[in-house]
Order: C-alpha cells, then structure tokens, then sequence
C-alpha cells in the first residue's frame, strides 16, 4: 500500500472516530524545520512571530511538555537495544518520571519558593495560586 494511500485510510478513521478533533500542526516542529532549511534570517524572524501570534498559550504548554517528555525519553534510550532492553528502559523511564513529580509535588506542597523577583507580595500570592 502506498504511502498516500495509508495517509487517506488514518485521515478517514480519525474523522470517523474523533468528528470533532482538529488537526494542529506543532509550532516548535514547524520552527526547527524552518531554521534548518530557510538560510533568511529574515524570514525565519517572521516565521517565528507569525507562529507564535497563532499559538495559545495552552497549545504551547502542552507542545512544550511533549517535547520534554520526548527529549527526557530519548536520554534513556539506544537505537541498538533489543526489544527486551526497550521494556526495561521504558519501565525506568516511567519509574524515574513519576519520582520526580512526587518530589516536586512533595517540595511544592511543603516548602516555601524562593523569592527572587523583589515583588515579594505578588510573587507569593502567585506561588500559592499557581503550585
């Protein structure tokens, strides 16, 4: 089957299966493809902001944690392990991901942030809100 065949075949079944989905592409993917194939720094300039203006801040959170997770997962992993070396990666992977949220969430809950911005007021108000 080719390629553009398979292409229409996925773009059906998510249609059928998701109605209401809508399809983003990822302005961090978009930006890197740009900077490695667009010589004009002009132009990736204006790329770049014309990205950006259309992006939510709810998009790009959400983009920039996947990328995260991906970067953090790609630390764990070799492209010559075996399929049982991939399991036991990606066990530890989820083991090590999840400790480091409980001891964030630990430090979040009964520690006090620094301060460091000299609105000391506004920031800890902030700190209560947002953690």
């Amino acid at each position: 089957m080719s390629l553009s065949r398979m292409r229409t075949k996925h773009c059906a079944a998510i249609v059928e299966v998701f109605p209401a989905a809508m399809h983003r592409l990822c302005g961090w993917h978009l930006e890197k493809n740009c900077v490695q194939r667009v010589k004009d720094t002009k132009f990736r300039k204006v790329f770049k902001k014309a990205i950006y203006a259309n992006f939510e801040v709810e998009d790009f959170e959400t983009t920039s944690r996947c990328e995260g997770i991906n970067a953090y997962i790609k630390g764990f992993l070799k492209s010559t392990d075996s399929i049982l070396e991939l399991v036991h990666s990606l066990d530890r992977i989820v083991k090590d991901y999840r400790n480091k949220e409980v001891t964030a969430q630990f430090y979040s809950t009964y520690y006090s942030p620094v301060l460091n911005t000299g609105l000391d007021s506004i920031e800890l108000f902030a700190s209560k809100l947002y953690t």
